[in-house]
This record gives C-alpha cells, sequence and structure tokens, in this order.
C-alpha cells in the first residue's frame, strides 16, 4: 500500500509520481533499487535493460534560487538540457537531480524531477537571468544538506572520463552506480549535521 501523498505546498503542484506513486518523499530517506522495484507494479515493470534512475548535476549561479526551488519546488534549467531532460523523465522511474552552486565548493543536496519541463508556473529569479533558461517543471526535494566537495571527491563518474563526480557541468549525467552513492553520502551528511 502506497504511503498517504504528502501535503502540496502549491494546489497546482502535483503530489504523486509520474507513474502515480508516492515513494520518494522529501525529508525521507532515498528508496533503494530494490524497494523501488518491489513498489511498481506487474503492468509498470519495465524493460530490464532500462536504467531505473538516472542521475544530473544540476549547477545554480546563487544560493538564493535553490533556496527558493527547496521552498516552492519548481526549477528550470538550460536550453539545451531538456531533450535530455525529457527523455530521462519518460524512460526511467526516477531522475535525480544533485544540485551545486557555482564556487560553493559543496553539493546543496538532491531532488526528484516530478514532471517535463514546461509544466510549472515560472520561478521568479529566471527573470534575473542574463541567458535563457528552459520552461520551468516541478521537483521534489529529497534530501537537503550541504556535503562538501571533500567528502565526495574520491566518487569517479564513469560518464565524464572517470573524473571526480564534483566536476562537471550543469546537467552532466552521472553514472547510476556513483549517482546512488553520491546521494547516500549526501544523506549521511544530513543526518551527521542535523
Amino acid at each position: 500500500m502506497a504511503p498517504p501523498p504528502l501535503p502540496s505546498p502549491k494546489a497546482t503542484r502535483p503530489s504523486t509520481d509520474k507513474n502515480g506513486d508516492n515513494n520518494v518523499r522529501q525529508g525521507t530517506k532515498r528508496p533503494s533499487e530494490a524497494s523501488l522495484h518491489e513498489q511498481m507494479p506487474a503492468d509498470k515493470v519495465q524493460r530490464i535493460d532500462t536504467p531505473r534512475n538516472r542521475y544530473f548535476i544540476i549547477k545554480s549561479w546563487n544560493h538564493e534560487n535553490v533556496q527558493i526551488s527547496q521552498r516552492d519546488g519548481t526549477w528550470a534549467t538550460q536550453p539545451h538540457n531538456v531533450e535530455t531532460f525529457v527523455e530521462a523523465f519518460k524512460t526511467c522511474r526516477n531522475v535525480i537531480l544533485v544540485f551545486s552552486v557555482n564556487k560553493s565548493m559543496a553539493f546543496q543536496g538532491y531532488a526528484r524531477m516530478e514532471s517535463v519541463p514546461g509544466t510549472a508556473p515560472e520561478p521568479a529569479w529566471t527573470k534575473n537571468l542574463l541567458w535563457p533558461s528552459s520552461p520551468p517543471f516541478y521537483i521534489r526535494w529529497i534530501t537537503i544538506a550541504n556535503t562538501r566537495f571533500s567528502r565526495v571527491g574520491h566518487l569517479k563518474n564513469a560518464l565524464n572520463e572517470n573524473l571526480a563526480v564534483l566536476v562537471g557541468r550543469d546537467g552532466q549525467e552521472i553514472e547510476q552506480n556513483c549517482g546512488a552513492a553520491l546521494c547516500e553520502l549526501i544523506d549521511e551528511e544530513s543526518r551527521r549535521v542535523y
């Protein structure tokens, strides 16, 4: 039985994921691959070769935009990321976005993509950008914790020439095992600090 939906900060924000489930909630530990599979109804089981989770780095110009996103549950990315994000959203169970503010030397947490671009109201901060942004989309923050790069630098991203996971542009995909390990370290930091 699925847990009851969380109260939404906005009436227009979806309370369930794209498959009608509400298995990842803000403030809870990220479900493992096995638990996600167990919760999926038999008629929704995807092909075995389809990745269940995909992970991407999201770069933000400043902390304020991330804090607004944490409050409002929306994000807008660079236009060149849209096609990749839409494809991932349509083919994977979970699209996880790991946030890092430029020059912060840390990740600020991670969120789950809840809708495709073009489905959410435009965040106010996008009006201050000096470059174009994608249509906005809904996200659900899972863990918010400032995690220094020094704690995650040993993780190597096979999808970025085996460089440390902290190296990457906005929209850089993270290999699945590396992405899961990164989220676990962010979860650990959250438990340690808070």
